[in-house]
């Protein structure tokens, strides 16, 4: 049940794993295969317009993880399931996409499998460590502590405050 409805998977989760195929298909016509609703207001948003008759098969990583991303939130599910999102993404396109998942996840259930520790501490909102397929933690950002970490990758990180942020050092 979600919601006290029945649940189905394929009506109510949308999931990117981290690698997906490029078919031979334009941006748009990719960005718009599983919804069939317009996409030119997020591929605007995310710098894409002008690629829209460009083959996904011509463009970049970064720029195919950004239309992967406008395909996802176009199905407009209720659960979101992204896994290494970030990955390929410059430092530009990582905070307009983790800003815009932030404001997503006020209506939505959004889970995320993410690697880069300062996107976590600055948007996640509940964190779950795992080490070797097990939890090893569950615990909001402000709470993660240096052991946390240290316990997790096996090398020694310093949680430093900066500018009102926590940011990981190793």
């Amino acid at each position: 049940m979600f919601n006290d409805a029945p649940f189905h998977l394929k009506e109510h989760v949308t999931y990117i794993p981290q690698l997906l195929n490029r078919p031979d298909m334009t941006v748009k016509d990719f960005a718009e295969l599983t919804s069939q609703k317009s996409s030119d207001d997020l591929l605007k948003r995310f710098s894409l317009y002008d690629l829209k008759d460009t083959s996904v098969s011509h463009i970049s990583g970064g720029e195919f993880k950004r239309a992967v991303f406008v395909q996802a939130v176009l199905e407009n599910k209720p659960i979101l399931i992204f896994d290494e999102l970030e990955e390929g993404l410059d430092v530009k396109y990582k905070k307009e996409m983790f800003d815009y998942i932030k404001e997503l996840s006020k209506e939505k259930i959004v889970i995320m499998n993410v690697h880069d520790l300062t996107l976590v501490l600055q948007y996640a909102d509940k964190v779950i460590g795992m080490k070797k397929g097990e939890v090893a933690f569950t615990t909001s950002p402000e709470c993660i502590t240096e052991s946390n970490l240290t316990n997790i990758f096996n090398v020694p990180l310093e949680i430093i405050e900066y500018d009102r942020k926590r940011l990981i050092v190793l």
